[in-house]
């Protein structure tokens, strides 16, 4: 049997949410993996990083990226969102929002980028990575919130 167009599934919900403590110069991931067959089109992220408690200095940052290997070393970068040591960095309603910077930095882009033009499969994933480069420990979760389209692989 050949099948050669995405069957619709539904919408799914899902949960990316990194809970553990997140030292002072140092990250952490969270990967958007479906199982083998299915296909997911992100249609809204929202994540956010609230600064790290006590904090005098540095800057915190949420990146977005490609990978399509398990053992990251090919990640292509789609869009970070840095604030500053005592401010959010955060996405949501289709742009970034942070003090410090922003990529790609246009509004445009960001919203094109957000808005539906990103899929996940079981061998192209997305990463969702943290960066806590403050001078203290984040101890706050860092909230993580994908709603996808998921769609059966095509096949033939």
């Amino acid at each position: 049997m050949t099948h050669t167009t995405n069957e619709f599934l539904g919408l799914k919900v899902v949960n990316l949410d990194i809970t553990d403590t997140i030292n002072a110069s140092s990250g952490k991931s969270s990967y958007l993996t479906p199982p083998e067959g299915f296909i997911y089109q992100i249609i809204s992220i929202d994540a956010k990083a609230i600064t790290p408690g006590g904090t005098g200095s540095g800057s915190h940052f949420i990146s977005l990226l490609y990978d399509d290997t398990t053992d990251f070393t090919r990640d292509c970068s789609l869009l970070t969102v840095t604030a500053t040591h005592n401010q959010t960095a955060q996405i949501k309603e289709f742009q970034l929002i942070g003090d410090s910077a922003e990529s790609p930095s246009d509004m445009g882009s960001q919203t094109h980028i957000l808005s539906g033009s990103l899929f996940a499969s079981n061998t192209n994933f997305l990463k969702f990575f943290y960066w806590n480069g403050t001078d203290v420990n984040q101890t706050n979760d860092i909230e993580i919130e994908v709603i996808c389209k998921v769609y059966k692989e095509a096949y033939s």
